[in-house]
């Protein structure tokens, strides 16, 4: 309330900032905790609106920028990116954003004074992004139309989601986080291939069999009770509804 009342006074939308659009994000993931869906939806697609109306997409606006202030920019942008994919996911919504944005490297002069974090963090989040990013365009138009198995016109290339090679030095809850969300879309995927009338009693692979949502619960309980409690419920409802939807589904 009091985030929207000080929005009220002024124009945000001319003099919009970073800050503008992370108070619209703010606002946005305040609705999801709170259940409502359709506020959440809107205040996400208006922090993406103005990051697009700031530039963070392009080069012009990190020219003559510092590594660390560009960091923080693109990892901004990346958030916005994972969120809506996310979401564009669970409710069948068509996104704005095409792909991430590729973190920059330091250069031999760059100051990385003030940037105190462990070092897991920054990998968990380039992991999470990662992940998403293999979920293109193409399937989410397929996805985002009206479930009907047997649907054909529109397809998509099946493909295996994977994670970079450094995931073992992450911490137990981006671990949590990355691997929950993982069997949550190979799920997903299985649900497309049904659709598509792509899944046989006699495929080469077991994703593509009408019993691997079976593999996916084993696994995915498995990489539950090898975390502890705590790492799970740092997550918040996102994860919680990720779950909870994954099992629905397989009953």
């Amino acid at each position: 309330e009091k985030s929207n009342s000080v929005r009220s006074e002024y124009n945000f939308v001319g003099d919009s900032t970073v800050l503008t659009l992370l108070a619209s994000f703010f606002i946005g993931v305040t609705h999801f905790e709170l259940h409502n869906a359709r506020q959440s939806w809107f205040y996400l697609r208006e922090a993406i609106t103005l990051a697009q109306a700031l530039g963070l997409h392009t080069d012009e606006f990190y020219r003559g920028m510092d590594y660390i202030s560009a960091l923080y920019c693109r990892r901004i942008y990346n958030i916005l990116f994972v969120t809506e994919r996310s979401f564009a996911v669970a409710r069948h919504k068509p996104v704005l954003l095409p792909r991430p944005l590729l973190f920059p490297a330091p250069g031999p002069n760059d100051q990385l004074e003030g940037l105190e974090e462990q070092p897991e963090i920054d990998i968990g989040f380039r992991q999470l992004v990662h992940v998403y990013s293999q979920i293109d365009v193409n399937f989410l138009d397929f996805w985002s139309e009206k479930e009907t198995i047997g649907t054909t016109h529109s397809t998509w290339n099946l493909f295996c989601l994977k994670l970079l090679p450094d995931c073992v030095v992450m911490s137990d809850a981006h671990k949590a986080d990355i691997f929950v969300t993982q069997h949550w879309l190979d799920l997903v995927l299985w649900r497309a291939a049904l659709r598509q009338g792509l899944l046989s009693t006699k495929a080469g692979s077991r994703s593509r069999t009408f019993s691997y949502p079976q593999d996916i619960a084993l696994s995915l309980l498995q990489t539950l009770t090898s975390l502890s409690k705590e790492s799970v419920a740092v997550h918040g409802l996102g994860i919680v509804c990720v779950t909870t939807c994954f099992y629905i589904r397989l009953s």
